[in-house]
């Protein structure tokens, strides 16, 4: 079993994206895509190749219960509620939107992995509620979170949420 540190490494962003937990964030993006697409690659060929389904669905729970979970606490905790003061009403609903997302996300993945139990066109169906979920809420981050993050956050602000990063992740 890999340890959070491996999993940190090979899981969520090179090396030195720490450094910039902007940087960090759209790192994340890019591992959790190649995993919604490594879902797609299981709903299209489950039936054929059942055995390498599972060894793929397992992979990509691993990385959503670490990894997917951090990349969650990482905005909630260590980016939002330092943001929140210097929002302007636009701006705060926007991370209201974001938030119910999560909350959207985090049920559909307890639906996925439910449904993963048995593969089927049950499964088939959480897999893609659950990929236009993130891959939504991956692009409304990315449409606005980025440089909302870039223009509030100062950088001793920004130092403090990189030591939270790697700490929730057993790297300091």
């Amino acid at each position: 079993m890999m340890k959070p540190e491996e999993i940190a490494k090979a899981g969520c962003a090179p090396k030195n994206s720490f450094e910039d937990p902007m940087d960090h964030l759209l790192a994340c993006h890019r591992r959790i895509e190649q995993r919604l697409d490594s879902l797609d690659l299981v709903a299209a060929n489950m039936d054929a190749k059942p055995v390498e389904a599972r060894d793929a669905l397992k992979a990509a729970f691993k990385y959503f219960d670490t990894n997917g979970h951090w990349h969650t606490e990482d905005e909630e905790i260590s980016i939002f509620p330092r943001i929140e003061t210097q929002l302007n009403d636009e701006e705060r609903l926007f991370v209201t939107q974001l938030e119910a997302q999560h909350h959207r996300a985090e049920a559909c993945y307890s639906t996925l992995k439910a449904a993963a139990v048995s593969l089927d066109d049950n499964l088939r169906t959480a897999i893609a509620e659950f990929n236009a979920i993130y891959r939504e809420h991956i692009a409304t981050e990315e449409s606005q979170l980025i440089t909302i993050g870039r223009k509030y956050l100062s950088a001793e602000q920004l130092t403090l949420i990189s030591a939270e990063m790697k700490q929730r992740r057993g790297l300091s």
